[in-house]
């Protein structure tokens, strides 16, 4: 048996969201990783990390099918990449609208290269057929690596066998956050927030890409009725995406566009740091993912939807009523009267805050993602 298992690991993009966990395992000593991703952006623009000097990095590009809107794609050096050398294990996403996962499959099978599925589980929009696909697959590969602990239980109740199935939860860099909030001071963080307009004022955040199921128009129509009954009122909206101006738009018309902050895409923790602590309440009002974790990270009580279609798998770091609120999808009244309330109740946002950053830094960091991925890795090449 090797020294170190030969992995390649093939995404479609390298998000900066994942750069802690791909040079957690570059540098675990048990892996030699090798990581191939497509060159363009990924979906609402989502830039690839510019250059990682611990990670093995191969990055190829990426055709997309026309008239699919970016969803059925090639990735010719995934098949390339699988017949080029011996792998130990391959780890790729169960993308059904990549023309070469088959093909890829096949060729690792041929070549005794053990394979891993790393999937979010089952997408929140339900597609009979091609969950049912999904399924046969997991009990075709080797192993599978899921982010949640409910679709891990899912795939059980529908037949594939559970000592076959890891769990690598989605997480932030609780170490990298550890290291931006000891370099703030109290007098860095006061200043930062007389600069930006924030210093006594109650402030609600969203960080996300710019897109429609984000759905920040709910917050701002939202947004609008705290105000009448909290005037110094912030919104911080970082980001970048297809609806940023018109969401601006939208609030001018709602006469608030003084009460909004469009930072951009902030991606650092040294500058998030500030951000967040500048905050009081963070806000999805839809499409649910990396935020919850984000939020909790940083001690922000987080509201967001009823809809489970719409919350990811992340939302596992979620307690209603202990870390933060739901609200009922759409409900604008609903939304603007949870954000009121937890506002105007100082105790109960302090015992939310503690409890939102306990659960993370606890249950959810890039060591125990990390683990589901080694676990996984162990069981289909046994020592």
């Amino acid at each position: 048996m090797p020294d170190k298992y030969k992995v390649l690991f093939v995404q479609r993009n390298y998000p900066h969201y994942r750069r802690a966990i791909f040079q957690k395992l570059a540098t675990h000593p048990l892996i030699d990783l090798t990581l191939l991703y497509g060159e363009q952006a990924g979906p609402g623009g989502l830039a690839n990390v510019a250059d990682d000097p611990i990670v093995r990095c191969v990055v190829r590009p990426i055709w997309f099918v026309p008239g699919t809107g970016r969803k059925v794609c090639s990735i010719p050096h995934m098949l390339e990449y699988v017949r080029r050398e011996r792998w130990d294990v391959l780890i790729v996403s169960n993308d059904l609208y990549c023309l070469n996962l088959f093909p890829a499959l096949y060729a690792a099978r041929r070549r005794n290269t053990k394979i891993c599925i790393f999937s979010i589980g089952f997408p929140q929009y339900k597609q009979w057929l091609r969950d049912k696909v999904r399924v046969w697959l997991a009990h075709r590969v080797d192993a599978m690596i899921l982010y949640s602990y409910a679709h891990r239980q899912r795939y059980i109740d529908l037949g594939v066998p559970g000592e076959k199935i890891f769990v690598a939860p989605n997480a932030v860099d609780v170490d990298g956050i550890r290291k931006a909030e000891a370099q703030m001071t109290p007098e860095s963080l006061r200043d930062f927030k007389v600069r930006n307009g924030l210093e006594g004022h109650r402030v609600l955040i969203h960080a996300g890409r710019m897109v429609e199921n984000k759905r920040l128009d709910l917050l701002l129509r939202a947004a609008a009725q705290v105000i009448r009954k909290v005037p110094a009122l912030k919104l911080v909206l970082l980001g970048d995406g297809p609806m940023t101006e018109p969401w601006k738009r939208l609030a001018q018309e709602l006469e608030m566009a003084d009460h909004v902050l469009w930072p951009g895409t902030v991606v650092n923790h040294e500058e998030l740091c500030y951000w967040f602590h500048s905050s009081d309440l963070c806000v999805a009002p839809g499409q649910q993912g990396l935020i919850a974790n984000l939020s909790h990270s940083y001690g922000v009580p987080l509201i967001t939807s009823d809809c489970e279609r719409l919350q990811g798998p992340e939302i596992q770091v979620f307690t209603n009523g202990k870390t933060g609120l739901l609200y009922a999808y759409e409900n604008v009244h609903d939304l603007a009267d949870k954000i009121s309330n937890l506002l105007v109740d100082e105790d109960r946002r302090l015992q939310m805050s503690s409890s939102a950053r306990d659960v993370v830094f606890n249950q959810f960091t890039i060591d125990t993602m990390c683990q589901g991925f080694i676990d996984g890795i162990q069981y289909v090449m046994p020592r």
